[in-house]
């Protein structure tokens, strides 16, 4: 798992440090689709390891990538077919 991510997660705001990190990746020009996959394998990481509650944070910011969110928590404008 991305050790950003993971250090994210350890933060007071989990869920608010993910999507800094999200933005802060589009900034430096990742795509939208290599953004998604980071998430999509932290989140299966995640899952497999039985931290669910850390795994909902990151499929919520994932959610947000793909533009499947409410319109001011989108990170890019356009809606990433998965």
């Amino acid at each position: 798992m991305d050790s950003e991510i993971e250090h994210a997660l350890y933060q007071a705001e989990p869920l608010e440090a993910l999507y800094d990190l999200a933005t802060k990746w589009k900034e430096q020009e990742q795509t939208q689709s290599e953004i998604y996959v980071v998430f999509s394998v932290a989140h299966a990481f995640l899952q497999n390891a039985d931290r669910e509650v850390e795994a909902d944070y990151v499929a919520d910011i994932a959610d947000c990538i793909v533009g499947c969110c409410a319109p001011h928590r989108k990170i890019f404008d356009t809606y990433l077919d998965t």
